[in-house]
């Protein structure tokens, strides 16, 4: 029975890192699209920056050239990261959603099969303090989601997002990060590793410098 448990735990987190390295890169892509097109400039690779005024000719040439395609690019993955998003924090239901609830939930109805119980419970308890803290901050992106990016209702306002911030976006992001190490650990799983997401974040950065470089030539 223990042996299940733990695989079928271990199953559910391989997929919920996968889900969270996916909005890692996300998030990345849609900085890459700002810098290309909001006004960015470079000197070296330590040191990209806003342009100044004796820049403005090769931001309007970068523009002309992507723009076409730049805000249809940016709403996608814009849209693509908060469906995700939402998606790792529906609730455990029958269908048993790829989520942190599901994952938590599945944990909580097993305790007593567990060797550590009290390790378990301080980490559920831990998970849900936390949980509570950007609740407001899921139940706006959750309310933007099925209204409008699964069903697309013409007759409801679509400016959820017009206030959220990346800091927000970012604290709800630390709660996937730690439940899911924290569960890990106690499962002898590897974790999300740091070094692996500074790895993404300086191959994205080292991209951002080509490209600025290919469009400032």
């Amino acid at each position: 029975m223990k042996n299940a448990i733990h695989t079928k735990v271990k199953s559910h987190l391989i997929k919920i890192k996968q889900l969270y390295f996916k909005l890692i890169r996300l998030e990345l892509d849609n900085f890459r699209l700002i810098i290309l097109c909001e006004g960015f400039s470079i000197e070296e690779l330590s040191n990209i920056h806003l342009t100044t005024s004796g820049s403005d000719q090769k931001i309007t040439e970068r523009r002309k050239l992507m723009y076409e395609t730049f805000y249809s690019q940016k709403q996608d993955i814009v849209d693509s990261f908060f469906l995700t998003l939402a998606k790792l924090f529906d609730e455990s239901k029958r269908n048993k959603p790829i989520s942190v609830p599901t994952l938590v939930t599945f944990l909580s109805n097993n305790i007593h099969l567990f060797d550590e119980k009290t390790k378990v419970q301080k980490m559920i308890k831990e998970y849900q303090e936390k949980l509570i803290e950007v609740e407001d901050i899921l139940n706006i992106i959750k309310e933007h989601r099925d209204q409008c990016l699964a069903h697309n209702d013409p007759k409801k306002n679509c400016g959820h997002l017009e206030n959220l911030t990346t800091n927000e976006t970012r604290k709800i992001m630390d709660v996937i990060f730690n439940i899911v190490n924290e569960v890990s650990e106690l499962f002898d799983v590897s974790k999300i590793d740091k070094s692996e997401i500074e790895r993404i974040r300086s191959e994205s950065f080292n991209k951002n410098y080509r490209l600025l470089e290919k469009f400032e030539q």
